[in-house]
Parts: C-alpha cells; sequence; structure tokens
C-alpha cells in the first residue's frame, strides 16, 4: 500500500480468509503477505487484497501432481493359519482405493483390514486358507498394483494322539485327540466298524479339537478305536473293567397250597446274565407251568398250579453261581 496503517481483507472469489493453519496473514507496515499451506488443486482461483475501496488481485492455478505409486505391491508366500500383509505407497496422499481379489471387489471385515495412513495404504488378511492364493490388486482409479500370494498348505496330521484308557462298567469313556488344523470329515472306527453318532456314542469337533464319549460301558465295548481324516489316523485301547458277578438278594423257602401260583425271586448284581433254573437237576422251560422273568439283575420263577409234586429244591444258576431255596406245597 502507498501507506500503512489500513485494514485490510483477503477474498478467494466472494469469501472473506480467515488466519489459520490454511492462511497465514501478514501485514508489516505497507507491505502485505498472504501464505497459502498444503496446496491442493481446490485453492485454484482468483485471490484478493481488499481495503477502502481499492483492492489488487492475482488469480493462482495450482497444477497437480501426477499420481502413481512410488512403492509397488510384493509377491508374498505365506503358510495356512497366518496373516500376510500388502502395502504399497501412492505419490499423495488419501487417494480413495479399491482392493480385489482377480475381479472380486473386498470388503473390510474380520477377514480383510484396510487402512491408510497418508500416502500408504495396508491391506492385512487374517486367518489364510489355500482358497486365499491368488493375485491381489490395489487400484486408483485407472492406476493399479498388483501381487500374488501363495499360501502353502500345512500337513495334516494329529497334533495330541488318542490315549490308552481303563473305565469301569456303567461308565463313560471319553477319547480326544487334535489335529494339525481343521479337517473336514473326520471318522471314528472300533475295530473295523464305523460308529455312528447316537444314545451310545456322542462325536464333537470344534476346530482341531476332536472327541467321542462312549456311554454306559459294558465289556463289550472294550477294543481299538481308531480317529481318522483322510490318510492319517491315531488309535487308542479302551479296556472295560467288569463289576464282580454275585447275588445281592438269595432266593428263599417258600410253603403254599395245592392250586396255588409260587413266585421265587432273587436279585444279581448287574444285568444282562444268562440265567438257568432248575428243579433238583432238571432244567425248567417256559411255559403254561413256569414263568421266567429277568428285569435288569431281578430274576423271577412263578410256578402255576401247584401240586405236591412241586415241592423240592429250586437253583437259580448263573455259570458257576447259584442260589437256591426249598419250595413245599401242602
Amino acid at each position: 500500500l502507498s501507506q500503512p496503517g489500513h485494514v485490510v481483507e483477503w477474498k478467494k472469489g466472494a469469501v472473506v480468509l480467515r488466519p489459520s493453519d490454511k492462511y497465514e496473514i501478514k501485514q508489516n507496515g505497507c507491505e502485505l503477505q498472504l501464505l497459502i499451506n498444503d496446496l491442493t488443486s481446490l485453492d485454484s482461483g482468483a485471490y484478493r487484497c481488499c481495503t477502502d475501496g481499492v483492492e489488487t488481485r492475482a488469480s493462482i492455478t495450482v497444477k497437480e501432481r501426477p499420481l502413481f505409486f512410488t512403492k509397488e505391491l510384493q509377491n508374498q508366500e505365506t503358510g495356512e493359519g497366518e496373516t500376510v500383509f500388502l502395502w504399497c505407497e501412492l505419490s499423495k496422499p488419501l487417494v480413495p482405493v479399491q482392493w480385489k481379489k482377480g475381479g472380486v471387489l473386498l470388503k473390510n471385515g474380520l477377514k480383510y483390514v484396510m487402512t491408510q495412513e497418508g500416502n500408504e495404504v495396508q491391506l492385512q488378511i487374517c486367518d489364510l486358507t489355500s482358497q486365499d492364493s491368488g493375485i491381489y490388486r490395489c487400484c486408483a482409479g485407472n492406476l493399479e498394483t498388483r501381487a500374488n500370494i501363495a499360501v502353502k498348505e500345512q500337513p495334516l496330521f494329529f497334533s495330541e494322539e488318542l490315549h490308552n484308557q481303563e473305565a469301569e462298567e456303567g461308565e463313560t469313556a471319553f477319547l480326544c485327540c487334535e489335529l494339525s488344523k481343521p479337517a473336514g470329515e473326520v471318522q471314528w472306527k472300533r475295530g473295523a466298524i464305523r460308529l455312528r453318532p447316537g444314545n451310545k456314542y456322542e462325536m464333537k469337533q470344534v476346530g482341531c479339537k476332536i472327541q467321542l464319549r462312549i456311554h454306559d460301558l459294558t465289556s463289550q465295548d472294550s477294543g481299538t478305536y481308531k480317529c481318522y481324516s483322510g490318510s492319517v489316523s491315531t488309535t487308542a485301547n479302551i479296556l472295560v473293567k467288569e463289576h464282580p458277578l454275585y447275588f445281592v438278594r438269595m432266593l428263599e423257602c417258600q410253603e403254599a397250597e395245592e392250586g396255588e401260583s409260587a413266585l421265587l425271586c432273587c436279585e444279581l448284581s448287574k444285568p444282562g446274565a444268562i440265567v438257568q433254573w432248575k428243579k433238583g437237576s432238571v432244567i425248567l422251560k417256559p411255559g403254561r407251568k413256569y414263568e421266567m422273568k429277568q428285569n435288569g439283575g431281578e430274576l423271577q420263577l412263578r410256578v402255576f398250579e401247584l401240586t405236591s409234586q412241586d415241592s423240592g429244591v429250586y437253583i437259580c444258576c448263573v455259570g458257576t453261581l447259584v442260589t437256591s431255596a426249598s419250595l413245599e406245597v401242602k
């Protein structure tokens, strides 16, 4: 200005500019200055310095820097289950970008984590599987950089084997093992017989951990159990210790009248035993005269239409175990 001390305004178009990080305004005597920081293409335009009805103006043209990748994506090899980081750098900051695998647009989430700080752009790919192998592209407008990710499959093996076990009759056996990575189909066998889930066998697979529960154990559940997936397997033996067999309740002697029925009862320590009934040395057969029942460990013999000939000693035999009682028909 020709004279100092006048209040001036700086304008861009019709907008009055205020001092800020973007605009630095200085006045030193007659000399006036406007400093515009961090120029972008939006700063292009006509600027005016105005005071007391006079003004001077000038145009600023901001030439955009060409956009290009200053650092390209790099090919990488990594293993299953790991996390890989792809990163590149653009010639200017905060340019909108897209990430693609082949022709598929990737979205931010648990699998893909996308970050952008200044000029640097990054893609994080989590929990890698063989299906994540392929070409990845970072696209900014019509510019792109690409890299190949090769995911090496981990060999499948049992990182924790089955262990031999001993258990008691009636208990539940618990077999567990662990694979080196999650597998599609896992099967269980006892000897050559494939096991199916049900009341007897309870099977679970959570990630790499595999479990088999065998309920209500009997001596017939003893044997070799195998868990296998594809060509890998692990085996273990289960030994079921039988409870001792004995009579917890013996037969008791009875008296009855002719024409009546007599009921002889005893009880074993466990169910499922093979039982014979005898009168003296004669093996009795079920029919109209004799009714035989077995409910769990409880054994019954009913003798119908008693006569004096039914008097005698009745014996219940289970292997080498016996209990006996006399029946007297009056």
